[in-house]
């Protein structure tokens, strides 16, 4: 009798420890908690998300700030438009440095500006800079913005750099797996023609033929919008490539045939998962959750128990 009694603890001691250990699988992993300022606990993000933090920021006092041109950007007009924010300002004197065709370093005052009345206390201040007048060499150019409190004191200056360029090129987000990807190409009048290669890490062109000869995307300018904007998909896709970052190539040339923009940019390609055969998988077709297997498993494990038992009872009767 003591064998069966201590078979039945057994079955039970072991039923405990997998009921036990269905619960504890089921039970979702707690995400790590940040302490606020407030004393109260927040969730913290995931892996992948945005972390947001907002900061406030103390009004009432001297400054300025570019709005446009963001620093960097870059422009196919001669006019490029000037936004700036201000707030308690007795003057604002904006700047402009570049190198002119002669190799010479120039500034020249594009704006200068006295608010007056309530303007004092806060504004924003636009204008147009005429690049046809301030012609540089390499293309770059840099805006420096000067504010002066009301007692006249200089406060640090607000610099953004921008460049002219006849060409822009813009790559589209990263396309689902197996899209190919696209790029905007943004061309002034200057432009009559653009020419597209594409590279892999090593250099080695992607555009070619069976024999090896380059064969790069030729768009004339009669293929652009009037806005002279145009978009261009790159088949990647025809070319069997591997998964990875590739670099585009845009050389633009004038009516001349001399090339007056080069411009890269890097895309991502991803091609396309080639399909599994149906293997014909019962638990496939069924499409058996995870909770469909613990109490599947649990249900088993209860009957066989409940066998095991049964068969100890009727075995100690005898």
């Amino acid at each position: 009798m003591q064998k069966t009694q201590k078979q039945l603890l057994g079955l039970a001691g072991l039923a405990a420890v997998g009921i036990m250990t269905a619960t504890a699988y089921m039970i979702p992993a707690p995400n790590a908690a940040a302490e606020a300022g407030n004393g109260v606990y927040t969730e913290a993000p995931e892996a992948g998300e945005d972390f947001q933090v907002n900061v406030t920021v103390e009004t009432g006092q001297t400054s300025s700030s570019t709005n446009s041109p963001a620093d960097g950007q870059e422009f196919n007009t001669n006019l490029v438009p000037v936004s700036i924010r201000y707030e308690r300002i007795s003057r604002l004197v904006s700047t402009l440095s570049f190198i002119d065709e002669s190799g010479v370093a120039q500034e020249k005052v594009v704006d200068d500006f006295v608010p007056t009345g309530a303007a004092k206390d806060s504004g924003i201040r636009t204008f147009n800079i005429d690049l046809g007048q301030y012609k540089s060499k390499d293309n770059q150019y840099k805006l420096t913005t000067q504010a002066y409190n009301f007692e006249g004191q200089a406060i640090p200056a607000d610099v953004t750099k921008f460049s002219y360029t006849s060409t822009i090129v813009t790559p589209e987000p990263k396309p689902e797996e197996g899209g190919n990807p696209f790029i905007e190409i943004d061309v002034n009048d200057d432009v009559e023609k653009v020419v597209i290669q594409i590279y892999d890490k090593d250099g080695n062109p992607i555009l070619v033929d069976k024999d090896g000869k380059e064969t790069p995307i030729i768009i004339d300018k009669s293929a652009f919008g009037e806005d002279g904007k145009l978009k261009v998909e790159l088949p990647l896709d025809k070319y069997g490539v591997k998964e990875g970052e590739y670099t585009v190539v845009v050389d633009a040339y004038d009516k001349n045939g001399n090339i007056i923009s080069v411009k890269t940019t890097p895309v991502e390609y991803t091609p396309a998962t080639p399909e599994l055969p149906n293997t014909g998988s019962l638990v496939g077709e069924l499409n058996i959750s995870r909770l469909d297997y613990i109490v599947t498993g649990l249900i088993a494990f209860a009957l066989i128990s409940g066998f095991a038992v049964y068969l100890a009872l009727r075995k100690s009767r005898r």
